[in-house]
């Protein structure tokens, strides 16, 4: 028996998930601004440098953009420490797990609830819309987290089950991230080109800086990938066995893949939504 159903649909853990969605959100928000601004930086230093601006001002500008880039990038990367917090503390508490020492990842649960009620306020008018509507509704809401997660089944067959859900969307949405990351570097080096044809030097260092970026999104893909076989290992390894440590193996696994901030957008998310559910619903009857 489980209460996995009930509990989810709590105010609490659906104030929580809600959340931790806009926290994510507001990650992506900090990572967009961020690029925007390593590229105005690059161009406007650029520029300024070949028309003879003198080369204290530039070196001081370019300081400044450097600066707010590193600010903003902070900024994202606690966004995404209490949005993956945010989430384990509701998978542990559906779970049943014990929280050692009241606290997660070294966040006191305090502070965990704290940071979620002061995004809700954020999030007013949204979080009116998603509270009490479902994941496969207009509103992409909160509510039955997890689904087709019978009373009737033991907790541990419940949690794996949750686990499972977890991992399958991930797997889904990846496809769709991959192409549109793909697709978008493409366009911006080609629109580069275009604006800055004359200027070989601004194309040569913002394609170097977009590599960079690129090249640290992958590193983050590349722990996402081994953490999700990983847990996919583990999951065999449980379905075999049925060992209850596996269980809380297989969640720090996912809480770590969690950290390291490789998170669809919520417009891409949302773009396939309606479809994913679908086959969700197929998938996990």
């Amino acid at each position: 028996m489980n209460k996995i159903n009930e509990v989810q649909n709590s105010k609490e853990i659906k104030e929580a998930i809600f959340s931790q969605k806009m926290l994510y959100h507001e990650m992506y928000r900090y990572r967009i601004i961020s690029f925007v601004i390593l590229i105005v930086g690059i161009i406007l230093v650029k520029i300024l440098e070949n028309n003879n601006i003198n080369e204290i001002v530039v070196v001081i500008i370019d300081l400044i953009f450097a600066i707010i880039f590193g600010l903003i990038n902070k900024l994202s990367s606690n966004k995404c420490k209490y949005a993956a917090a945010i989430q384990e503390f509701v998978d542990i508490t559906l779970y049943e797990f014990e929280i050692i020492d009241n606290q997660i990842d070294d966040i006191k649960l305090e502070e965990i609830k704290e940071e979620m009620y002061e995004t809700i306020k954020r999030h007013k008018k949204e979080y009116k819309k998603q509270i009490n509507s479902t994941g496969d509704s207009p509103e992409h809401g909160v509510a039955d987290w997890y689904t087709n997660i019978s009373e009737d089944l033991e907790m541990k067959d419940a949690i794996i089950k949750c686990q499972k859900q977890n991992t399958w969307w991930d797997k889904e949405q990846d496809k769709i991230y991959f192409i549109f990351k793909i697709v978008f570097t493409t366009i911006l080096i080609l629109t580069l080109v275009v604006l800055f044809r004359n200027m070989w030097q601004i194309i040569v260092i913002t394609a170097v800086s977009i590599a960079i970026e690129v090249y640290g999104l992958y590193k983050k893909y590349k722990d996402y990938v081994r953490l999700s076989i990983e847990i996919k290992t583990s999951e065999d390894i449980y379905l075999k066995g049925k060992d209850e440590k596996i269980l809380k193996d297989i969640q720090s696994k996912i809480f770590e893949r969690r950290k390291t901030g490789y998170k669809v957008p919520d417009f891409l998310h949302n773009f396939k939504s309606m479809d994913l559910h679908e086959k969700y619903k197929r998938v996990f009857k």
